[in-house]
């Protein structure tokens, strides 16, 4: 009778403590403050996604070699890297994720924000008049594409975990994701991304694989 109570009890404390941690995990995600600034009429995170949780609580996979991230793009499922597997390119790039993270319904973007669509990457893009120096952090590009920051939408030359050949663009390059698919009647998905280069002040809005590594910046809902 008495291993029988505790046997019980065993199982309470077990099922409340898993309960516990999922309530600690989610809350958490949900506490997270990120910075933002205010550009027209919409409401942008000022720095990179940086999370390895989806809204849910579940983990997001963090690939650690090219073989891994290959066979994600492959299976289309989600993952995310640093910059060359290095977590010290994180604190300041924050992490590259593949469109099956952007797009999972679990959600890659924190409550109260969303993955901007096509369209909301344009209306930024219309609001500095697609001048993608005012958009970049001092410090990235040179030349005719130095960034200002006028903006204050800090954006980095992050580069990219590209599926063929790995990373390229660190310092060079600046990607960010939509939400919104490329319809190619095709069998290689791909997505619509925002992109700059550190050479000129352009902002470009183009397709790339979904297989690939980019960075993400979040919209206010």
């Amino acid at each position: 009778m008495k291993l029988k109570i505790y046997f019980k009890f065993m199982v309470i404390g077990i099922v409340t403590i898993s309960i516990v941690m999922f309530y600690f995990v989610t809350n958490s995600i949900a506490q997270i403050s990120f910075k933002s600034v205010t550009i027209g009429k919409q409401i942008w995170m000022a720095e990179n996604l940086n999370v390895d949780r989806f809204r849910n609580g579940d983990i997001i996979p963090e690939m650690k070699t090219f073989e891994e991230w290959k066979i994600a793009g492959k299976n289309r499922q989600p993952a995310w890297s640093y910059y060359d597997y290095n977590s010290d390119n994180g604190k300041k790039y924050g992490k590259l994720y593949n469109w099956y993270a952007v797009k999972d319904v679990r959600g890659l973007a924190p409550e109260g924000w969303h993955i901007p669509t096509l369209v909301e990457l344009e209306t930024l893009g219309y609001a500095v008049r697609n001048n993608s120096n005012v958009l970049k952090e001092i410090g990235q590009g040179i030349g005719n594409g130095k960034g200002t920051n006028t903006s204050g939408f800090s954006a980095l030359l992050a580069g990219h975990h590209y599926l063929k050949s790995g990373f390229y663009g660190l310092g060079i390059d600046g990607f960010f994701w939509s939400s919104t698919e490329w319809k190619l009647q095709t069998s290689e998905p791909t997505a619509n991304i925002l992109t700059f280069t550190s050479k000129n002040n352009t902002v470009y809005y183009i397709n790339a694989r979904t297989e690939n590594g980019f960075s993400v910046r979040c919209i206010k809902d």
